[in-house]
């Protein structure tokens, strides 16, 4: 398919659970949001606080006269984040909220919840105009209460489409107690969703159309984006370009900086801004905090106006948010961003070792142009904004742009030593180093490090030490200027140290020696980590054998991440699954010798770059993704077969979570069996979440096609696999089923009423081909405390087509229904917590139930008690000995002559019969 231009975000449809929508809400005013729901019950619940993330992240803004926008968009006020002053081109929405509320203007921007109140009672004056209060019919009043102008439909749809996308969320929901809306974006977006989904789109000097005559509904027509990243580059760049007045010609002047901004204002503002013919200002590219979205405002063979006398030789690049709050900057945001960054410098020929990697800055920090070449607003020369701030992460900024897989390593094993820097013991280190220095001594406990020399230049180079072998391990010292440090200490047998320099003034680096402690500890750490078979999908982590160790633990994740996905293994390696094409990862593994000794972490990182290619997995549990890394996005022209046939398996469930494809034109096949030759179970394409797929054998073919443009956000599913193993349960001989909430004597599930201690017996049934664990049974519901289990001991193995016996107990207390749920944990994997309701009723005799029937005949005769009723049929027989306690029962006699053979030594016994009239007789016997 040919594609002639792409367009903004508005127009493309996610996956309402897409998995490349990062939210980072917090439930600070959720009393007050709820407080004005009780006002306004009309208001759908969650789009207040989707308008205020959208708008501020949830934070009550006071701006700061010290940190202006860089490219002076106006001020907002509040935990709604309302305009005052439009600057001739933004509506002043705080004027408008406090008409339409009642409320002061000073109030709105100085109380948080007077702020949110007022917007909520303007929102519903507002709404009472409008028929239609559902979830997608809120444009227009989002449209007027928004300071967005109205000229241009793009920017207030983009504002819209976040709120929309935050309330979709999951995370979103439960934070706020929100439901699921199921928001219906074809009902929102009508034809112009249609034109996105469409071959091609092609401008015109007056409309943007389909080739099948399709018209993109706005007023502004924009101009096709410049093209000026790489033709590999992995995400797409939308355009919205800036009113020419607001940039001018480089007249030549060559690139060489990458300056980093922070918009102090959200995305559709920005690029609102740079559009309007007044401001005298821009930016080349900005980007979405939530997605990383990347819309272009300037060409880069232009000279955008965003650094001043700066300008003519950098690329700005403009990120979503406020210096004074951390959570705009989101993972996806830092992926994007260097991303963008990585590509320019490429094509420029921009050393990224020169990228600002040190803390970040408050204020003005002017330093050297010709030593850091990708650096903030705030660090060039003669600035006064004061962007991206203390809250930007320079240092994992640096990390993305210099892999560390990237750097040079010098390893060393030996017990004890020395080494210097790269210059060696009479020369000087170099200029743009990063270099790493590994000691690891074999079968080391401690290591000991000891600085005989230190010269680097003060206040630029700089050498980190980390306790182990990752500088994602502990960072133990930093060194820099000429103080020789102390002694510095490994306490996991390993010293990592890491080397950075700047461009200019080298120095005499250092001599060091090391020595090592090599008392063998009780748990040895693991050795030899090793990752193989990569796809674009799976890795196998491999580790050489501890001798002690009864387990292992390993844990990974993006090195973007705060959370590791941790697992436990008996076995020395690891098949993790849902990793991402070109995705960075920090893997770690330690020995679990016993419950108290357990080794430190030993770590590694790797960068998958394998491209999508066919593949088979064996393993019975696992993600499976698109290629894409965290932030979402498969390729353009993929083409390959993913094949799930775990060994052993009688068959596989695949759920998917979310998924997004360009409908009609990239597609996700699924066969029931190993190869694309078998039955197609369904072709999905589009945003409808596939349904969960269940295999008729033990294995699962996926196919994943896309055509030569326009790329989403891809998919996640998870899938697990059936054995041989099979569990059933049975009571009294007859089956107890799964999940059953209706109790029976036939099953002994009900007890039945009782005035004695009872015990019901029961069986678990192995009665598939492999052996079955039990783990536990339990007891769970608001009566459990009146049974217990008895008669096993756990963990149980069932072997095939074997069975285990136990018992419930019933103890008597309180006179009543008792009623609770069995819980027998095992590892089946349909039926892993297997189920069921039991029930019993203590009851003993009471004075009411002396009634006398005179069509009811009981009797003792030898063994035997009778019952006879000349008249209608006998519906229940129970026998009590004289203290009230329950001997037998039986409750379907449907008889008009009883008896039951009961072994007695002369006894005094009290029987009662009821008939389906509900009659009975009481009768004390002799027996």
């Amino acid at each position: 398919m040919e594609k002639k231009i792409l367009y903004l975000f508005l127009l493309i449809t996610f996956s309402a659970n897409s998995q490349s929508w990062e939210i980072k809400s917090n439930k600070n005013y959720n009393l007050i949001f709820e407080e004005a729901y009780a006002l306004y019950p009309d208001i759908p619940k969650g789009i207040l606080e989707s308008i205020a993330y959208t708008n501020t992240h949830l934070n009550h803004i006071v701006p700061n006269l010290e940190h202006q926008s860089c490219i002076g968009l106006p001020n907002v006020y509040g935990v709604m984040g309302l305009t005052d002053d439009g600057k001739n081109y933004f509506r002043s929405n705080l004027k408008l909220v406090s008409i339409l509320s009642g409320f002061s203007e000073k109030e709105i921007k100085e109380i948080p919840q007077t702020n949110i109140l007022a917007y909520a009672k303007a929102y519903n004056t507002l709404l009472q105009q409008t028929e239609d209060k559902s979830i997608e019919n809120q444009r227009a009043i989002l449209n007027q209460l928004s300071e967005l102008p109205q000229q241009n439909s793009y920017f207030l749809d983009s504002f819209f489409y976040s709120v929309l996308m935050n309330i979709n969320q999951s995370q979103f929901q439960a934070i706020h107690k929100l439901p699921n809306y199921n928001i219906n974006f074809q009902k929102v977006f009508g034809q112009n969703l249609n034109i996105l989904q469409s071959k091609s789109i092609k401008i015109t000097k007056d409309k943007i159309e389909t080739e099948d005559g399709q018209t993109y509904q706005q007023n502004k027509i924009m101009a096709p984006p410049c093209g000026d990243v790489s033709a590999g580059f992995p995400y797409t760049v939308l355009a919205a370009p800036a009113d020419p007045g607001n940039y001018s010609s480089r007249s030549g002047t060559a690139i060489t900086h990458v300056t980093i901004h922070t918009m102090q204002g959200s995305y559709a503002g920005a690029i609102s801004w740079f559009q309007n013919p007044t401001a005298n200002v821009s930016a080349h590219y900005n980007i979405r905090a939530s997605d990383g979205q990347i819309t272009q405002s300037v060409c880069e063979i232009d000279k955008a106006w965003h650094v001043s006398n700066s300008n003519p030789y950098a690329i700005g690049i403009e990120h979503e948010g406020f210096v004074e709050d951390a959570s705009w900057y989101t993972n996806i945001m830092y992926v994007v961003s260097a991303k963008l960054t990585e590509d320019i410098a490429t094509r420029r020929g921009i050393n990224l070792k020169r990228t600002y990697d040190k803390n970040g800055d408050s204020g003005t920090n002017s330093i050297s142009d010709g030593c850091f070449k990708v650096k903030g607003h705030q660090h060039f020369p003669a600035q006064t904004h004061v962007d991206p701030g203390p809250y930007w992460d320079w240092n994992r900024y640096y990390d993305l742009l210099n892999p560390a897989s990237d750097a040079t390593t010098n390893t060393y094993t030996a017990c004890n030593g020395t080494f210097y820097d790269s210059g060696g013991s009479a020369g000087n280190y170099g200029n743009d180093e990063r270099t790493f220095y590994l000691i690891k001594p074999i079968g080391a406990g401690t290591v000991s490090l000891n600085f005989t020399a230190l010269n680097l230049e003060a206040g630029y180079d700089y050498l980190y030490v980390y306790d182990g072998e990752s500088y994602n391990d502990p960072l133990i010292a930093t060194l820099n200027g000429t103080t020789l440090p102390g002694t510095i200490t490994g306490t996991s047998g390993k010293l990592l140290l890491e080397f950075r320099t700047d461009c200019s003034t080298v120095g005499s680096g250092w001599a060091a020696n090391w020595s090592c402690n090599t008392t063998a500890p009780i748990c040895e750490e693991p050795t030899t980590l090793t990752e193989n078979n990569i796809t674009h999908n799976t890795v196998r982590f491999d580790w050489a054998d501890v001798a002690t160790a009864t387990s292992y633990e390993i844990r990974y994740r993006h090195v973007l991440n705060t959370f590791w996905d941790t697992f436990t293994t008996t076995i020395s390696q690891y098949d993790a699954t849902g990793l991402a094409s070109d995705g960075h990862y920090l893997w770690q593994v330690r020995a679990i010798c016993n419950e108290q000794d357990r080794s430190a972490w030993i770590s590694k990182e790797f960068i998958k770059a394998t491209v999508a290619a066919n593949m088979t997995t064996t393993i019975c549990t696992g993600r499976f993704t698109d290629v894409g890394e965290e932030i979402g996005g498969y390729r353009n022209n993929e083409n390959y077969t993913f094949t799930i046939a775990p060994t052993g398996a009688s068959s596989v469930k695949l759920t998917f979570e979310s998924f997004n494809t360009e409908l009609n034109y990239d597609f996700l096949r699924i066969y029931d069996g190993p190869t694309t030759a078998s039955t197609l179970l369904g072709t999905y394409s589009g945003t409808t979440i596939p349904p969960v797929i269940n295999s008729s054998g033990g294995s699962l073919t996926l196919r994943f096609t896309s055509d030569n443009s326009t790329t989403k956000a891809g998919w996640v599913a998870s899938w697990t696999c059936c054995d041989a193993k099979e569990i059933n349960i049975t009571g009294n001989g007859n089956n107890v089923l799964y999940n059953s909430v209706t109790t029976s004597t036939t099953n002994n599930t009900n007890f039945g009423t009782v005035s004695a201690d009872t015990t019901k017996s029961f069986k678990i049934n192995n009665t598939g081909s492999t052996p079955l664990t039990v783990k536990n049974i339990g007891i769970s519901g608001t009566d459990a405390s009146s049974f217990t289990i008895s008669g096993v001991t756990f963990p149980a193995v069932i072997a095939a087509s074997g069975n285990l016996a136990f018992s419930i107990d019933f103890g008597i207390s309180t006179t009543g229904t008792k009623n609770a749920t069995v819980i027998i944990n095992n590892d089946d994997c349909n039926e892993a917590l297997y189920n069921y309701a039991i029930q019993a009723t203590y009851s003993t005799l009471s004075l009411s139930e002396f009634e006398n029937s005179s069509n009811i005949l009981v009797y003792s005769n030898g063994s035997a008690i009778h019952v006879d009723s000349s008249l209608e049929i006998i519906k229940s027989v129970r026998i009590f000995d004289v203290l009230g306690r329950q001997l037998y029962e039986n409750d379907n006699v449907n008889s008009t002559a009883f008896k039951v053979n009961l072994v007695s030594n002369k006894n005094i016994l009290l029987v009662q019969a009821k008939t389906e009239s509900g009659s009975f007789k009481t009768v004390k016997i002799i027996h």
